[in-house]
């Protein structure tokens, strides 16, 4: 019930009747009835903050919830299919990834554009150019081994010389370190009484020292470089 204020004055009305006093008692009442009512609604609050505080501590105590502990939960559920894709790296499964040790099988090519050690050991960079295997030597691609060209002819050496004479033939430029000259067939070989060979002597030229007291002779050359 609301609470109006009565106002006393000295000498006059209204006096301090029974129902004055009583109106006073009724206000206290009612506001002590208030306060205590608001009391028990903050008690009640409390109490259930508290309850829901022990429940959640119950079910994740701050003290368990560390990275260790979520790694942990983490990989109880970690695999194939479980929707974390931790199995892969950048969606590569494992089986699918180079490692540092053991044997390798890889289907595929391999590049590498950097260099390729060996047990420490830089080994050297291959191609194939065509059919010609190659290695980089650092500033330009070489060829390794093989044959690089051959070069034929024929050489007619005239009859009856006298003494030795000599014949020079022009090639192609060739490496000299590198080439070699084999003799091939002498025709008319019944008629010849002689000898004949061939030398490299520089890069273009082929001489053919030669004695021949018989008839003239043709004579077949090959001129071999290697790479």
């Amino acid at each position: 019930m609301a609470y109006t204020k009565t106002t006393f004055n000295e000498g006059a009305a209204p006096g301090i009747s029974a129902a004055e006093l009583n109106k006073i008692g009724d206000g206290i009442a009612a506001a002590a009835s208030t306060a205590d009512s608001a009391l028990s609604t903050a008690q009640s609050a409390q109490t259930t903050a508290n309850t829901a505080n022990t429940t959640a501590n119950a079910a994740l105590p701050a003290s368990s919830y560390t990275a260790a502990d979520v790694l942990a939960k983490v990989k109880t559920v970690d695999g194939a299919g479980s929707g974390l894709d931790a199995d892969t790296v950048d969606g590569i499964q494992g089986a699918n990834i180079i490692t540092t040790t053991g044997g390798q099988t890889i289907a595929g090519s391999l590049r590498a554009d950097g260099g390729f050690n060996v047990n420490g050991t830089q080994q050297a960079q291959t191609r194939l150019n065509g059919s010609v295997l190659e290695f980089w030597n650092g500033s330009g691609w070489t060829p390794v081994g093989g044959i690089k060209s051959v070069q034929r002819g024929t050489v007619n050496f005239p009859s009856n010389t006298s003494g030795t004479a000599f014949l020079d033939i022009t090639i192609s430029t060739v490496n000299t370190a590198k080439t070699f000259v084999n003799v091939g067939n002498l025709n008319n070989l019944q008629s010849f009484a002689g000898r004949v060979r061939f030398e490299l002597i520089n890069s273009t030229t082929i001489r053919a020292p030669y004695v021949n007291n018989g008839g003239a002779v043709d004579v077949t050359y090959e001129v071999i470089e290697s790479y």
